[in-house]
């Protein structure tokens, strides 16, 4: 085994300042090259994300009573008319009976027009694999069952702010919408429910929500997020309402940022799926927010400090004459200080059944660390038997030999995860 040593170490000498240049070289372009590619994904994806982002183009939606063909139909001055000749008595049982109600569209489904804006995201967690959302739910029907006379009944529109919107929602029809993927009920902060004299209705409400999505972690700290949210009808099925798209309502606010990701893309389409217990298909909306993760501080805080602790562990190639105890006192501490780090990742990240590129940059350094330790021992070893000579060439030749192959397998965990 020392003369294998003692060979190589004579014949890569000759060539000891070029594989020191190379090294430094390779250095610089493989953090050149992460940095680079970063950037530039960063670029492509930007150009798709404006300032107010649209959905994707869809056909202009027809849903008001005057655009559709059920839009006409008997005045609801007529109920009205049949509960006023009730007794007071029968007339209160009448109004605190369960209300049945029926999609207003006899024929086909209902074509309700539905609009998202996203006004902030935040709270992204990967270890929880949610995120919550602020934002505005737009909604537009024809039920032309509530069609009044504005000369009749005194005003333009019938207006229901907060509470009174919500009574009158229970006593007519509508869209009752949920987020398939939420983690926790929709907090309606305000609502509101206009009708217009043809029976043309309009629903807005501010919502704040907690939504899961599986966050793909392998890239990180330079993964690319893609934030789900699906939405669809609790009661109606595909073949009572079908949702057309408001593109008036469509948006995300650019008044805001998420600390620590950068905003690529946003986009909506519609789709008709089926769940595990649903009977027939239901219309969905379905938005896709892309997000990437700003690395610098993970760079800065973690990957460079722990590469550079790496390589100064490798300073005890250079302590020749010292005991033992001195050269593994330095290993030592290098290890340590890996094992912290791997702590921090992991209340980072969570329990995935695969590694991330920064648990693979981790388990190399502890490698190189583990095997700088081992040849210590080999080099005391020879010391101790008066070998000198043969412990110093191996110091020599571990000297070049460490860095090589840490920038070897580094660019190898570079293109197996990042590229």
């Amino acid at each position: 085994m020392y003369q294998l040593f003692q060979y190589l170490y004579k014949y890569l000498s000759k060539v000891r300042t070029l594989w020191l240049a190379l090294f430094c070289l390779g250095t610089i372009l493989l953090w050149s090259q992460v940095s680079l590619f970063s950037e530039s994904y960063a670029k492509t994806q930007s150009s798709q994300f404006p300032s107010e982002i649209a959905a994707q183009s869809v056909t202009k939606m027809k849903v008001k009573c005057s655009e559709v063909p059920y839009g006409k139909s008997t005045d609801r001055n007529q109920k009205k008319a049949q509960l006023a000749a009730l007794p007071l008595n029968e007339l209160l049982v009448e109004l605190d009976l369960p209300h049945f109600v029926s999609p207003p569209n006899p024929v086909e489904a209902t074509q309700v027009g539905i609009g998202l804006f996203v006004e902030e995201i935040s709270e992204l967690s990967a270890s929880d694999n949610s995120y919550a959302m602020e934002g505005f739910l737009d909604l537009i029907w024809c039920d032309s069952r509530l069609n009044f006379e504005p000369k009749q009944a005194g005003w333009q529109k019938e207006i229901f702010l907060e509470k009174d919107a919500e009574k009158k929602l229970e006593r007519i029809w509508w869209p009752d919408l949920h987020f398939i993927n939420e983690i926790t009920p929709r907090q309606i902060e305000n609502e509101e429910l206009i009708i217009e004299p043809d029976g043309t209705i309009e629903y807005q409400e501010r919502f704040f929500i907690t939504l899961a999505s599986e966050f793909e972690m392998r890239r990180f700290p330079f993964d690319t997020q893609k934030l789900l949210l699906e939405l669809e009808s609790f009661a109606w099925s595909s073949d009572y309402l079908v949702f057309q798209v408001e593109e008036d309502f469509i948006g995300f606010s650019s008044e805001f940022s998420i600390p620590e990701w950068k905003i690529i893309n946003i986009e909506e389409h519609l789709e008709t799926k089926r769940g595990l217990r649903d009977k027939n298909d239901f219309s969905q909306l379905v938005a896709e927010i892309t997000v990437q993760r700003d690395p610098g501080s993970y760079i800065t805080k973690i990957i460079i400090p722990m590469i550079t602790i790496v390589g100064i562990s490798w300073s005890v190639f250079w302590m020749i004459g010292d005991g033992l105890a001195d050269r593994l006192g330095v290993s030592f501490t290098g290890v340590l200080t890996i094992v912290a780090y791997q702590f921090i990742v992991s209340d980072i990240l969570p329990n995935h059944i695969y590694n991330t590129f920064l648990d693979g940059l981790i388990l190399l350094s502890f490698v190189m660390l583990v095997l700088t330790i081992i040849e210590n021992i080999t080099v005391n070893m020879l010391c101790l038997q008066g070998k000198e000579t043969s412990a110093n060439s191996i110091d020599h030749f571990c000297r070049w030999l460490f860095p090589v192959a840490y920038l070897v397998f580094l660019s190898i965990l570079a293109l197996i995860y990042l590229l």
